[in-house]
């Protein structure tokens, strides 16, 4: 009972942080472009997709570090945990030393690797450095995140990003407002709020897990042998996905224009916030799955998982259905004198996929979990670099006009193939269960998906929707769509008959 508490309040604080993530980008992305223009725009995205390509090098040994110092605490193995706590930490310090070097040489000769117009060249060479400023901050603090996870209080993360977000977003205003409009601003608020977090994930450790510490005579190179060689094929992962869709903003800098490459930029925003959104609602399983394997809890776990992809996917149900109904009526108010019709397309065509990835989102905690990253990351980066050829090989031959949809529309269709095919039967080889066992679920939120798409559709043929009242008023009743609908698709009769009770016990006891 109090795991299930404790997993309710880390969703509902996820859902606070990214409903104050999402209004703060609501008001601030067309307040950037308006500022600084579509093409100038799109080298935010492209310096973050640069600088991404070095995380490949830092995956392996922090996206296990999590898993093998909370297995080690949960055990009451103290000493294990602050060894690699440690261990990790320094390596961090070694590896960011080592990638601010490199990055010196990267920025000098910037404009020699991607196209930059002569007017941007100064100013993009500025948000690159920041940005790796930022980067290499984050990287050498990482560790500290852990103590959230250990104590599964991931509402304290989510506190933490709204206030983040808050800072970010007042000093871009103050900064665009009384000064001349840079693109070096969003470096100098990404390195002000990772500064921030830092300081408060060391807090949080000093109050959630004091036990832990950094000590040199902790330090052993065999820990950090153990984590890296298990978070190698996280690595490989990584790159399978900068493969596949880090790529995207580079080849449209390359293949087609700055424009382009700003206007593919745009439709990330919405897309990737949902995303993030998903991502971490899913992570909010995590710890409790993590207990539940450090106790050797297998049927906990599978129950969990079962949980966490109807929840998932009804989740998923609201953004999505916006996504493809009204996403056009959204970028005509959002961002006025842009080619709104085009924006909703390469969006529509992007996010294709993400009614099955957004339902197995929680199930993805499993690799990490199980040391199970492996096979997953071997079908990953074959995937990836099919798409790769394809895109590569195709965008020489595609008209010039349609290269930026077949450059998102190659991506979308493996995606859909990875996503249906692969992940689902491998957590459940993973599990030992049917290789079928995630496809009802699956199937119930694609129908569900399907329906309210098709009544918002209706809606908009039908209602000229010219303002945000109009479009706020279609999207609450699509939002009531997607709740009955998907009540009564993706919950049984008794887990239907349980929500009821809850809530009705819910509302008597106040």
């Amino acid at each position: 009972m109090q795991d299930k508490k404790r997993l309710s309040i880390n969703i509902i604080a996820q859902i606070v942080s990214f409903a104050v993530q999402f209004g703060l980008n609501f008001f601030l992305t067309p307040f950037v472009v308006s500022k600084l223009g579509t093409e100038a725009y799109g080298f935010i995205g492209l310096s973050n997709t640069l600088i991404s390509y070095a995380q490949v090098l830092t995956v392996a040994l922090n996206s296990m570090a999590g898993r093998f110092i909370a297995i080690e605490f949960h055990k009451g193995n103290t000493k294990g945990a602050n060894r690699f706590f440690t261990s990790v930490f320094y390596a961090n310090v070694v590896m960011s030393v080592l990638l601010g070097m490199l990055s010196i040489g990267c920025v000098l000769y910037l404009e020699y690797l991607i196209h930059i117009p002569s007017n941007l060249v100064v100013d993009v060479k500025l948000l690159f450095s920041l940005l790796v400023c930022n980067f290499l901050i984050s990287i050498i603090f990482s560790v500290y995140n852990v103590a959230t996870f250990i104590k599964n209080r991931l509402d304290y993360v989510a506190v933490r990003s709204i206030v983040s977000n808050i800072i970010r977003a007042c000093l871009l205003l103050f900064l665009f407002s009384l000064f001349a409009p840079m693109l070096w601003y969003i470096g100098l608020g990404s390195v002000v709020c990772t500064i921030y977090i830092s300081l408060v994930n060391i807090r949080y450790k000093r109050l959630l897990t004091p036990e832990l510490g950094i000590n040199y005579t902790s330090f052993n190179v065999k820990d950090i042998k153990t984590v890296t060689k298990a978070g190698v094929w996280n690595s490989i992962s990584r790159l399978s996905n900068i493969i596949e869709q880090g790529f995207d903003l580079l080849l449209a800098n390359l293949f087609i224009s700055a424009f382009a490459m700003g206007q593919l930029a745009i439709t990330k925003q919405i897309p990737v916030i949902v995303l993030t959104f998903m991502h971490l609602i899913g992570s909010a399983f995590a710890p409790s799955l993590t207990q539940s394997y450090a106790r050797e809890s297998v049927n906990d776990m599978k129950k969990e998982l079962v949980l966490s992809v109807k929840l998932m996917g009804f989740f998923a149900i609201i953004p999505l259905c916006f996504i493809f109904g009204f996403m056009d009526v959204f970028y005509e108010l959002w961002l006025p004198g842009q080619n709104y019709k085009e924006l909703y397309i390469l969006t529509t065509i992007s996010c294709s996929f993400f009614p099955i990835l957004l339902s197995l989102e929680g199930v993805q905690n499993l690799w990490p979990i199980l040391n199970r990253v492996k096979g997953y990351s071997m079908a990953s980066i074959i995937m990836s670099c099919c798409t790769f050829i394809l895109l590569l090989s195709g965008l020489f031959f595609i008209p010039d006009c349609y290269r930026i949809y077949y450059l998102v529309s190659v991506s979308a269709f493996n995606n859909i193939l990875f996503t249906l095919l692969f992940i689902p039967i491998y957590a459940s080889k993973c599990l030992n269960v049917n290789k079928t066992f995630f496809y009802p679920t699956i199937a119930k939120v694609l129908l569900a998906v399907f329906i309210v798409v098709i009544i918002s559709l209706c809606i908009k043929m039908n209602i000229y929707i010219h303002s945000w009242g109009m479009l706020i008023l279609c999207g609450f009743i699509q939002t009531l769509l997607c709740v009955v609908i998907g009540v009564f698709f993706i919950w049984n009769k008794g887990e239907r008959f349980s929500l009821i009770t809850l809530i009705r016990s819910r509302l008597i006891n106040k």
